[in-house]
C-alpha cells in the first residue's frame, strides 16, 4: 500500500527493443516467442514503454519516465546471458506452453537453440535487456 504522496518506482522490460548480436533473423524470433509466451501468462511484454501512460491513466502525479539496458558484454556477461536464456526459454515446460499454444514448434525451439548456442560461442557477442523506468508521486 502506498500512501497519497509516496514516492513509485517501476523498472519493466520491452521486449521489442531487446536483442542479442549477432544472430541470424530466424532466431531474433525468439523475442516474438517469448513476448507471446508472456502475453498467454497474463504479463505486459511492453510495458516499460507504456508506464508513463499507464501510471498519468491511474492518477499518479509528477510522472518522470526513462530507460536504460542490461547490457551483457563480456565474455562473462555472455555467459551467464546464455546461461539464463538456456535454463529458462529451453525448458521442456516452456516448449511444451508454446507448443500448445501454437506459438512455436519443437522443431522451431531446437533452431533457436542452436542459434543461442552460436551466439552464446561468438567471441563478438553481445545481448541487452530493454527496460522502460519511471518514478512518480501516488495519488
Amino acid at each position: 500500500m502506498l500512501r497519497p504522496g509516496g514516492l513509485f518506482a517501476a523498472r519493466e522490460v520491452i521486449v521489442d527493443s531487446c536483442f542479442l548480436e549477432p544472430v541470424e533473423p530466424e532466431v531474433a524470433e525468439a523475442w516474438t516467442v517469448f513476448a507471446k509466451l508472456v502475453e498467454a501468462n497474463g504479463g505486459y511484454p511492453q510495458m516499460g514503454r507504456e508506464l508513463r501512460r499507464v501510471l498519468l491513466d491511474a492518477g499518479f502525479a509528477d510522472v518522470q519516465p526513462s530507460g536504460s539496458f542490461g547490457i551483457f558484454g563480456t565474455s562473462e556477461d555472455v555467459a551467464f546471458f546464455h546461461g539464463f536464456v538456456v535454463d529458462w526459454f529451453f525448458q521442456p515446460h516452456i516448449i511444451a506452453a508454446a507448443v500448445q499454444l501454437g506459438l512455436a514448434t519443437e522443431e522451431q525451439f531446437d533452431f533457436l537453440r542452436a542459434g543461442v548456442d552460436e551466439w552464446g560461442a561468438e567471441p563478438g557477442a553481445v545481448g541487452a535487456l530493454a527496460f522502460g523506468e519511471a518514478i512518480a508521486i501516488s495519488p
